[in-house]
């Protein structure tokens, strides 16, 4: 599917920095999967450096888990 195409957004990762690494993009989306006038559907979905960050979990709690600090070697 198209929309599922994050080449883009994925790219951040590349960036490099000395002292700067992104470590977690998130979008939020918007579908329409009913008739036009009745609201629709949104998400977010991010996308990590790291695995473990985008289980399923309460977003307040993803974000305390990607507050800890990353291993240099990773940037």
């Amino acid at each position: 599917m198209d929309s599922d195409d994050y080449t883009n957004v994925l790219n951040f990762f590349q960036v490099t920095h000395p002292r700067l690494a992104m470590l977690n993009v998130c979008l939020q989306e918007a579908f329409q999967f009913h008739v036009a006038g009745r609201p629709s559907q949104t998400s977010i979905r991010c996308l990590c450096k790291r695995d473990g960050c985008n289980l399923p979990k309460e977003f307040t709690t993803f974000l305390d888990f990607n507050k800890l600090p990353m291993p240099e070697t990773s940037f």
